[in-house]
């Protein structure tokens, strides 16, 4: 892994240090005079809110640029300050221990000493740039399944080397070159869990491992279990959802490249505040800085953070007030925020995450806890933005869906006892009822009394076991007009594959139904016409057979007699 030492971000970091030990004797010259004016009782409430603002930015600062002494004295006059602030007063007694903390302050600060090098170094243990290796190992015993995922991944640009058993596939790692990542079933002719088991193996052997996706017909919580403890990125279950396991795959590859991430910083100290930007500049992050809480929802709009990090004592406006107003607003309810502050009373931190904040942390604070921190929440925040647009996007093309079904069917919506919860505007188009008439309702409102009892009968046997009815059923409408539909009537099942709703989905077919009624009607009069020809043609043939026979007996019976031939 490289190492992140950039020469410009040390020096960056070391003057911050320096301009921290410079301007430490003024720092303690604005807390020296509101001290004064609490000990000479001028304004006491302002008084108090200023020093303690002052005093908690110097706790946190000074133990961030290597003043720990100065650090623990001012965290020490802090929490008695925020005792007298609470009680909106301060006694005699109080005031003698708050002398005693603030001398004790004085004393930390004029006896340290600030070490000849910097306190604190860029982070070096991340790194930043990904490399995309297209090589995949895909390790499945179906070859129906590795044939197609293969061809899915090649035409994204994946190198994919396919695997059928667990052997070949462990030889193959150990002598060949170290793919991007690994997709593998769980279960092999091994054992139910003999791929986690390869992977946990080859783990302990390995330096840097890939990311591994697992595969699998589970989908118990034993399984999932074991590709955790094998390290696993990713599980999902069979049947794959072949768009999804391919996003997946991007991401750990890194075959996408992602923007940075953006880190909006609002803190009234404004060189800790730069300190903070820098080690998260290092860490490739994109990092705005503001020192005036008000001025927070504006720049917001514009930079559009993916994580917002607060200190929660402020002039004009303290952080816990800053997280309030960003969570009034929904754009912004899914953006982390993090409180960044030298307080250390639970109490206050739960205050914190109850107004909306996501995490706490406490100052000073390490620079790879706050790279990593920041990082995990930002990457976690992205995925869920993911995950919302993917259901926005599915919500938009069911609702399409809804539009384009409500334009040319009727639909109407029961619960499992079969009373009507919703119809569509088609619905009360074609059969003259309201909403407010139907619902709660039955469909026997609907009910011609065409067809027997027999046919529900059976209708309702099939739906109960959760299956789909399909068939031609003759409804009334209001006004007792017959229409005919064609009817689809899909179940809806709970996890216990019990039905607890039935969509039914109707095409109103009585134009088609009544024209194929006068086609048979016309079929059948052709037919008896046809037949009453055909009995006349033959009645007629009867009775002109019947004389003519007579006439051509006698006739020929006459030509024959010899003795007395016909003349002419």
């Amino acid at each position: 892994m490289e190492e992140n030492n950039n020469p410009n971000i040390s020096k960056t970091l070391a003057v911050l240090q320096n301009a921290f030990v410079e301007q430490l004797s003024d720092r303690m010259a604005e807390i020296d005079s509101f001290w004064h004016a609490i000990v000479n009782k001028q304004n006491i409430k302002k008084s108090l809110s200023s020093i303690h603002i002052k005093i908690h930015s110097l706790a946190g600062s000074g133990g961030t640029f290597g003043a720990m002494s100065i650090s623990n004295a001012a965290k020490q006059f802090e929490d008695k300050i925020k005792e007298c602030i609470e009680e909106d007063a301060i006694s005699d007694s109080q005031l003698t221990v708050l002398q005693s903390s603030y001398k004790h302050l004085q004393e930390a600060v004029a006896n340290w000493c600030p070490d000849s090098g910097p306190h604190v170094l860029p982070p070096n243990k991340y790194e930043y740039t990904q490399h995309f290796n297209n090589l995949i190992y895909l390790i499945d015993d179906d070859p129906l399944i590795t044939s197609d995922l293969a061809r899915l991944f090649e035409s994204f640009n994946y190198k994919v080397v396919c695997f059928d058993n667990l052997e070949e596939f462990q030889q193959t790692c150990n002598e060949s070159e170290k793919p991007g990542a690994i997709i593998m079933d769980l279960v092999f002719e091994e054992g139910d869990i003999a791929g986690a088991d390869v992977i946990q193996r080859l783990r302990q052997e390995w330096k840097e491992f890939p990311p591994v996706i697992f595969i699998s017909v589970r989908d118990d919580v034993q399984a999932r279990l074991a590709t955790v403890r094998a390290g696993a990125s990713r599980y999902f279950t069979k049947p794959l959802n072949h768009k999804k396991l391919s996003q997946s795959l991007d991401g750990l590859t890194g075959r996408l490249v992602k923007a940075p991430y953006r880190v909006l910083i609002v803190d009234d100290d404004q060189a800790l505040m730069n300190f903070h930007a820098t080690v998260l500049s290092q860490a490739g992050i994109t990092v705005k800085t503001l020192s005036n809480p008000l001025a927070a929802l504006s720049l917001m709009d514009e930079f559009e953070p993916e994580l917002i990090l607060l200190d929660v004592y402020m002039p004009e406006c303290s952080g816990f007030e800053l997280a309030s107003m960003i969570r009034q607003d929904d754009a912004w309810a899914q953006t982390p925020i993090v409180f960044l502050s030298s307080e250390s009373d639970i109490g206050r931190q739960l205050v914190a995450m109850n107004l909306g904040g996501d995490d706490f942390i406490t100052k000073p604070v390490e620079n790879d806890y706050l790279v990593g921190s920041v990082t995990a929440r930002v990457k976690r925040a992205r995925w869920v933005k993911r995950l919302n647009r993917e259901l926005d996007d599915a919500l938009k093309e069911s609702e399409y869906q809804r539009i384009a079904l409500d334009q040319h069917s009727i639909v109407s919506v029961t619960d499992a006892k079969g009373v009507i919860t919703s119809v569509n505007d088609k619905f009360c188009d074609i059969t003259g009822y309201t909403r407010e008439e139907v619902i709660g309702k039955t469909h026997r409102i609907i009910n011609s009394g065409f067809h027997p009892i027999e046919f529900f009968g059976e209708m309702w046997g099939i739906l109960t076991q959760g299956r789909l009815w399909h068939g031609e059923t003759c409804n009334r409408k209001k006004n007792g007009n017959p229409f005919w539909v064609e009817t689809t009537i899909v179940p809806f099942l709970d996890n216990d594959g019990v039905p607890y709703q039935y969509v039914a989905v109707r095409t109103d077919i009585t134009t088609l139904v009544e024209t194929h009624s006068k086609l048979i009607k016309a079929k059948e009069e052709a037919e008896n016409s046809n037949k009453a020809k055909s009995q006349f043609l033959s009645s007629m043939s009867q009775e002109l057979r019947t004389p003519l026979n007579a006439v051509l007996g006698f006739s020929q019976r006459l030509q024959h007699d010899p003795e007395a031939p016909l003349n002419e």
